[in-house]
């Protein structure tokens, strides 16, 4: 499994995982996640892919675009996703990662 970019869970292997290593220099513009800087391992899960295109994705960025990027971390409205996002004081990016609880 190629866990290169992105925050990856120390106490678990999930089901599911999607990471990135968002580049994040210009609060302005938000966040940019280029395609070659993400990573998927796991099952295929739609309900996974559509709550990080449309809640992760739009969060972290509105995050950022507010200077407040040093440690985030939620959880899914169901319960069943979770999300950590972090800067690790390198400032230029935000690494992401997400995987099924």
């Amino acid at each position: 499994m190629n866990k290169d970019f992105g925050i990856y869970p120390d106490n678990m292997t999930p089901r599911c995982w999607w990471g990135a290593r968002a580049i994040a220099t210009n609060h302005k513009y938000g966040l940019d996640i280029p395609w070659d800087r993400q990573c998927y391992d796991g099952e295929k899960d739609d309900d996974f892919l559509f709550w990080i295109n449309n809640t992760v994705i739009p969060k972290l960025d509105q995050r950022f675009k507010n200077c407040d990027t040093k440690i985030i971390s939620f959880n899914s409205d169901s319960g069943r996703f979770h999300c950590e996002a972090s800067d690790r004081n390198n400032y230029g990016y935000l690494y992401i990662g997400c995987w099924e609880v």
